[in-house]
């Protein structure tokens, strides 16, 4: 799933900003996330949301250490982790982390539910907003 890699790239410089610090990227990496939420709880249902959060995780801690979640499996707690462990690195091991996390995330998914399905799922996510300079034009 290569055109996500850069749409995951591309959605997170634009909900991180112009010149992201490690905060930001913290920021985006939460609004993202809870895009993908707002998509996909439907069809798996939160705890499934959870879950698969939970294994990309552990997963993307293999390379970021301070991504690993031992014994936390609620979402507020996941959440507040995961914006803990990013704010806490540079802004470009933020930036590669979250990438890394939301990348594994997706493969993870489209595993379960194939790449199509995932595909479409999950473009409302990657479809990068206007640009907040258009947003504010009459």
């Amino acid at each position: 799933m290569i055109e996500d890699d850069d749409a995951i790239g591309a959605t997170l410089a634009h909900y991180a900003g112009p010149t992201p610090d490690a905060q930001a990227m913290a920021n985006a990496t939460l609004v993202v996330w809870q895009l993908i939420r707002t998509h996909l709880t439907p069809m798996i249902g939160e705890r499934g949301v959870d879950v698969l959060l939970s294994r990309a995780l552990h997963l993307a801690s293999t390379t970021y250490a301070g991504l690993g979640i031992d014994g936390i499996h609620d979402s507020i707690e996941l959440q507040r982790h995961v914006q803990a462990a990013l704010a806490g690195q540079t802004a470009d091991r933020a930036g590669q982390a979250s990438h890394c996390l939301l990348t594994i995330f997706t493969e993870l998914l489209a595993d379960l539910i194939g790449d199509s399905l995932t595909a479409r799922l999950l473009a409302p996510v990657w479809a990068t907003p206007p640009d907040r300079t258009e947003e504010s034009a009459p």
